[in-house]
């Protein structure tokens, strides 16, 4: 054999060799392609049923946060999943296939019983200026269930917690520094809204709704000798809220590729029963006051950007000046707000792309310390996939944010989060 005939049967050797090679490949990508969908849902349903699990056994408060000192705590909104992986932008977006609404007006999309599970862990790096700590926590879940009522009605209820605080401080007392002193704050306030959608016609929403409050918030204040076992609860005091908020809303959807919604919570009275228990019996007490409770609104917009994009932008605002009850926080709570972008990418049909959501936010507390206001901010990613046929989906978010400065405020706390939420419809049961 010649050496250009070996050439030859070498080449055709290798071509032959790639071809089949080629095959194979067609062969996975076919073979993966029949299975992906499967795959994925599997995946996806033990992921979230395992946090779904974890998520109904959630401590009952969120844990000890540097910026937790505060008597009504932070915001512990928590809508779901898809609204986190876009910064929490959500007042002006669609969903058929969410009981977690952000406003009543998307109940009037809903067209299946829909039941919707939702929550979040985190873990929290907080540093002073001669210390740090890191702590993990679970929230409470949002779980909420819609309904429809004919084409153009639908009703929404469920269970959110809305401000959680908890907030320790060890210290020696200041006229006798042998004597220990722990005091503590914790405490959890929650809503059971009651939300109706109508459906003016195919780009009018109206919203209403009832928001059924209550909360508690316990203080207690222990006293020990060092170097001894005597401890001295000298005083431990409950503050146990019921108040009934109005809410309203409107929205104007897909109109030449634009979407607005908005919403408004009046001022309101909350009861509060007051319970003190200390060691002296002059200390131990029962009485009752009334708390004016802020006003809150939000506004946001969204805009299609060709025909599975959206970029959307929301401005919340909660009044905290105007709270009046206990007269120790009356002059120090200021006006909390939170400005929100996000944008989106739906997911596609079985076997195209899966979603895409990012966001970010800036949010100002309630409070300042050393003088200046607290600040946060932070950005998002998520992603989704549908399951059951379409029927369910998963959603799933990762965030990061900042709170406070060293600087400013002597104290910074650095914030990690997972938000996963679960929604099924009528299919399920």
């Amino acid at each position: 054999m010649s050496a250009a005939q070996g050439n030859g049967t070498r080449t055709r050797r290798a071509w032959t060799a790639a071809a089949q090679l080629r095959g194979r490949a067609r062969a996975a990508t076919s073979v993966w392609t029949c299975v992906r969908a499967p795959v994925w849902t599997a995946v996806w349903t033990a992921i979230l049923a395992t946090a779904a699990c974890a998520a109904l056994h959630p401590a009952p408060v969120r844990a000890d946060s540097v910026f937790g000192l505060v008597y009504f705590g932070g915001d512990a909104r928590l809508s779901d999943a898809r609204a986190e992986g876009r910064g929490g932008t959500g007042l002006a977006f669609r969903d058929s296939l969410n009981a977690n609404i952000t406003l009543p007006t998307q109940l009037v999309d809903v067209r299946r019983v829909t039941v919707s599970l939702a929550s979040q862990w985190a873990r929290r790096d907080s540093r002073e200026d001669a210390a740090s700590i890191t702590r993990y926590d679970l929230m409470s879940p949002t779980l909420r269930v819609a309904l429809p009522l004919g084409r153009h009605l639908g009703f929404g209820s469920g269970f959110q917690a809305r401000r959680t605080t908890q907030w320790t401080v060890v210290r020696p007392n200041a006229s006798n520094p042998t004597i220990i002193e722990r005091i503590q704050r914790e405490g959890t306030q929650f809503e059971v809204p009651l939300e109706l959608g109508v459906g003016v016609n195919r780009h009018v929403r109206l919203g209403m709704g009832v928001l059924l409050e209550r909360g508690t918030i316990r203080e207690s204040y222990t006293a020990d000798l060092a170097g001894t076992d005597l401890i001295d609860p000298t005083d431990v005091r409950e503050d146990v809220f019921t108040a009934t908020a109005s809410e309203i809303a409107l929205a104007v959807y897909d109109l030449r590729g634009l979407s607005l919604g908005g919403y408004f919570v009046p001022q309101r009275t909350a009861n509060v029963d007051v319970q003190r228990r200390g060691v002296a019996l002059d200390a131990r007490e029962n009485s009752t006051r009334k708390d004016r409770l802020p006003p809150r609104w939000g506004v946001g917009a969204r805009a299609s950007v060709g025909a599975a994009w959206s970029i959307g932008a929301d401005l919340e605002q909660e009044l905290w000046s105007h709270y009046r009850g206990r007269p120790s926080y009356e002059g120090s709570l200021q006006d909390e707000s939170v400005a929100r972008v996000g944008l989106e990418r739906e997911e596609a049909a079985r076997g195209g792309p899966l979603a895409l959501r990012a966001g970010a936010y800036v949010r100002r507390w309630n409070y300042s310390l050393q003088g200046h206001r607290v600040q946060e901010w932070g950005i998002t990613v998520g992603t989704a996939i549908r399951m059951l046929g379409g029927g369910s989906r998963g959603d799933i978010a990762l965030g990061y944010s900042e709170v406070g400065s060293l600087q400013e405020n002597g104290v910074r706390e650095k914030i990690w989060r997972l938000a996963f939420s679960l929604t099924g419809s009528e299919k399920w049961f």
